[in-house]
């Protein structure tokens, strides 16, 4: 099975599972949507189209010329688990 997580601003990096703990900090999708489209292009549900990984924590506004942006940015997620867990 195949899952898309969207991200709240402050997340936790692990999931408990029943046959260990898995690390969630690695190939995150993030994009900024300076447009403030993606939920009506369907973003949330489609996957962000242009995007570009990084591992968390990450804070967006440090990188090199989003030091001033203020608007709505994108995290995203997949992660592959046997329902049958």
């Amino acid at each position: 099975m195949h899952c898309n997580l969207a991200a709240p601003m402050y997340t936790r990096k692990t999931m408990k599972i029943s046959m260990g703990t898995i690390s969630l900090s690695h190939r995150w999708r993030f994009a900024l949507d300076e447009e403030n489209s993606g939920l009506r292009d369907g973003w949330d549900m489609k996957g962000i189209p242009v995007f570009r990984e990084v591992s968390l924590p990450h804070t967006y506004n440090i990188e090199s010329g989003t030091e001033t942006y203020r608007g709505v940015v994108w995290y995203e997620y997949h992660l592959d688990y046997d329902e049958s867990l």
